[in-house]
């Protein structure tokens, strides 16, 4: 039974609401309902109390959302339709909003679908999202996004921008124009988001760049955050690709399929934690890199990748398993089958205090490469190297060669290296 904090707006109450119930989402000779459904919302709005829509297709405009309210409707049943623009829902100056079991689509390609600002309890649940340049865009908001669907959006499918604690989680998100999830903030600063059991894949770079699209997740100066458990795959550029977000995690994710460095942690990233994740059949495998601008400090451990191959831009060789460059531990990784290197540590004069240890490597052109040329130390010991074509340990210059094989007999060692324990089967 409904208290009478809750407005009902189905066929048996608001027959002109029920515009047609089970069909696919079209104009419908219900005529425009925004008006009604704002009125409802509004009302509901006063007392914190609830709007539930039954099934059907509901045209509207925009609707706004500036006191504590639920709007609950039917998963897969219920659905708003946005004619003349993205936007469906605008959300600010409320404590607490839930939005449950909705569908929502645009007919055009620009706008938002729904936005939110300063929402300090936002929960989005069990709805779907489709049409538009983006399915969410949240600012300086915490809350849940779970068990949502996002697909065919021109840019992203979920943005947040200087959140605090959002837990992002459970959502599958296909077919997007730049990137799939975007968890940023506009200073360097803490988040504490955390984006897990998401499936993500299809994922477009529409409006180019070096790298800023065509990611699965994507996280910007923004500290704290935990990525983890997620399914990505069919990326242009990235699966995880985090830019100067410090104390990162990001664990347990398994990427498939992307077109340049499947897992990403660049520019001035501190204290970051890769491990346990699976990656295969990408370009290029893990960079953890950039000490040129503070980039330092991590640890990379635990992680399959297997099938390392590819070029991106065209004609640039990828297909290394791991690129690493200051205080950072490479260790116990397997790695199989890449194009270049396994292990890659240092570039030209950027590389200091790494340790790659205990890996297996097995029929990657080369094992392990590193930069001669730079301070160091590196520390290159028990690691196994199987069936590497063209050599087992080399000291580079960038990607110049400039030593022998060092896990020859009597090859010269450079002082900035200390290699012991590696086992070698050809």
């Amino acid at each position: 039974m409904l208290s009478r904090r809750t407005f009902l707006f189905s066929a048996s109450v608001m027959p002109a609401l029920h515009l047609k119930a089970n069909a696919a989402v079209v104009l419908s000779s219900g005529g425009d309902q925004t008006k009604k459904l704002q009125n409802a919302i509004t009302e509901a709005g006063k007392t914190g109390g609830v709007v539930q829509l039954g099934p059907g297709t509901f045209e509207t405009g925009v609707l706004t959302i500036k006191n504590n309210v639920t709007v609950q409707g039917i998963p897969g049943a219920t659905k708003l339709f946005a004619p003349n623009g993205g936007k469906i829902f605008s959300i600010r100056s409320a404590t607490h909003v839930v939005l449950q079991g909705v569908g929502m689509s645009a007919k055009g390609i620009t706008g938002n679908i729904l936005t939110a600002e300063g929402i300090e309890r936002l929960v989005v649940q069990d709805c779907d999202f489709s049409g538009a340049e983006a399915g969410m865009r949240v600012a300086s908001c915490s809350g849940r996004i779970t068990g949502n669907r996002f697909q065919f959006h021109e840019k992203i499918g979920v943005q947040s921008i200087d959140s605090k604690g959002f837990a992002i989680s459970g959502n599958r998100i296909s077919d997007i124009g730049n990137c799939g999830i975007q968890v940023w903030q506009t200073n360097t600063g803490e988040d504490g988001s955390i984006v897990s059991d998401n499936h993500i894949s299809r994922i477009a770079s529409r409006d180019g760049g070096s790298g800023q699209n065509g990611n699965g997740i994507n996280v910007y100066k923004a500290a704290n955050v935990t990525v983890s458990n997620n399914r990505i795959s069919d990326c242009e550029f990235s699966g995880i690709r985090n830019n100067s977000g410090p104390n990162g995690i990001i664990v347990g994710n398994s990427i498939s399929r992307c077109n340049e460095v499947a897992l990403f942690v660049e520019f001035n990233h501190e204290g970051s934690v890769v491990a346990d994740n699976l990656i295969e059949t990408v370009a290029h495998g893990i960079s953890i890199v950039n000490l040129d601008v503070g980039g330092r400090l991590s640890q990379c451990t635990g992680n399959v990748l297997r099938n390392l191959k590819g070029e991106y831009p065209k004609g640039t060789p990828l297909g290394g398993g791991i690129l690493a460059e200051a205080d950072i531990v490479v260790a116990n990784n397997v790695i199989e089958k890449a194009d270049l290197y396994g292990i890659r540590v240092g570039w030209g004069p950027y590389g200091r205090n790494v340790q790659a240890s205990n890996n297996v490597l097995v029929d990657c052109r080369r094992g392990i490469e590193f930069s001669a040329v730079s301070d160091g130390p590196y520390v290159i010991s028990n690691n196994i190297i199987s069936g590497a074509t063209s050599g087992h340990i080399f000291g580079m210059d960038h990607d110049k060669t400039v030593t022998a094989d060092l896990a020859l007999p009597g090859a010269i060692i450079p002082a900035n290296v200390n290699l012991s324990g590696n086992m070698l089967k050809n």
